[in-house]
């Protein structure tokens, strides 16, 4: 996992998501049968917008 999202990771650890994977500026998360899908952007050089996506896997089929 990229350092950068470390902040991001221990936040949602708490909430049983696991890191999957990162495509450019979408990053993917897991928990069970449920995918977290994060698009961010810088806003300033100090703030990092995060707007999620939650789908259950049988959603994407």
């Amino acid at each position: 996992m990229p350092e950068d999202l470390t902040s991001l990771n221990d936040y949602l650890k708490k909430y049983n998501w696991k890191f999957a994977d990162q495509l450019g500026s979408v990053i993917i998360y897991k928990k069970e049968d449920q995918q977290l899908v994060i698009k961010m952007w810088m806003f300033t050089q100090k703030y990092i917008v995060y707007e999620l996506y939650q789908h259950t896997l049988d959603s994407l089929k």
